[in-house]
């Protein structure tokens, strides 16, 4: 999270901005930290609410909370990270 302000005013760069990031810095060496998704997960949900104040951002990718199912919302957070894990691999490929 690069910035939050008010509710749903969120930036993120690294995924709204990679081509952006690339033009700008074409020689830059891309890091990708990763971790067991439900690690991730499990973190989300406790530090500071964080899973819901990334789902109040408005993330591109990431879906909205579905109420009173809590399997389908972690479902929700796992293919988002994956996907964001696997578009920045393919990014990066593209862009080596």
């Amino acid at each position: 999270l690069d910035y939050m302000g008010k509710k749903g005013h969120c930036y993120f760069p690294q995924i709204e901005s990679l081509q952006e990031l690339h033009e700008h810095h074409p020689l830059s060496t891309w890091i990708l930290n990763t971790r067991r998704v439900d690690d991730w997960i499990n973190s989300l949900k406790k530090y500071h609410n964080m899973a819901d104040r990334l789902r109040s951002c408005n993330i591109p990718g990431l879906p909205p909370v579905v109420d009173n199912d809590e399997k389908k919302n972690e479902q929700g957070l796992a293919d988002f990270y994956n996907g964001h894990i696997e578009n920045i691999r393919a990014f990066v490929k593209k862009h080596p």
